[in-house]
């Protein structure tokens, strides 16, 4: 008994999960708008790459605004903005925050780094509305799929609990089954009588 649940207790680590990673997968790319099919459950964001010229005079010193609405399958729209900040002659990513929030098709998880969760299935569609001091589109504009990774550090103790529980349930099964049990050895008056007959023979 002690072997099934030390057994059963070594399955249940085996599913512990320590981390989730999210990697990402471009299902739709375009200069300014992008749309893409999405289901029920999927994990999608945003990649923008700042235009070669984003960065260049006179808005080497300054911020860009980057203003992306999101359209969901009956129209409703989420408007969620991009802050991107200049650091070594280059725009880095420094803020994102969500302006507006019609839709009850998806929801925003987290801003930074961004993660919707789609509720209902549909086409999603998303625009960039504005950017700040030009017009001028960015390097890459990209809805991505986001594919969750599960890590389970002792997924090892799987096959070994397996056995343990195995290994329990035999040792459990044995005594019902008669394999454990104890030949019976003929009376020793039965022997000693035997004894007596061949003493009389010879006799």
């Amino acid at each position: 008994m002690l072997l099934f649940f030390l057994g059963i207790i070594l399955i249940g680590y085996s599913t512990i999960i320590s981390e989730e990673t999210f990697t990402p997968e471009v299902i739709a790319e375009n200069s300014f708008e992008v749309t893409a099919y999405l289901g029920v459950g999927d994990l999608f964001d945003i990649y923008i790459s700042p235009g070669i010229d984003w960065a260049k005079p006179p808005f080497i010193d300054s911020s860009r605004d980057v203003w992306v609405n999101i359209t969901d399958p009956i129209g409703n729209t989420t408007w969620i903005a991009f802050t991107y900040t200049p650091y070594g002659g280059q725009l880095l990513l420094y803020y994102i925050s969500t302006i507006s929030q019609e839709s009850s098709y998806l929801t925003v998880m987290s801003l930074k780094p961004l993660r919707c969760k789609v509720q209902v299935g549909g086409n999603y569609t998303a625009n960039i509305w504005f950017v700040s001091g030009t017009t001028e589109p960015p390097e890459a504009f990209q809805l991505r799929k986001l594919n969750i990774n599960f890590k389970r550090p002792y997924s090892y103790l799987l096959p070994v609990g397996a056995v343990v529980v195995a290994l329990g349930i035999t040792i459990l099964a044995l005594p019902k089954s008669g394999l454990l049990k104890k030949s019976k050895r003929p009376p020793k008056k039965k022997e000693k009588i035997a004894c007596f007959n061949v003493l009389n023979y010879f006799l």
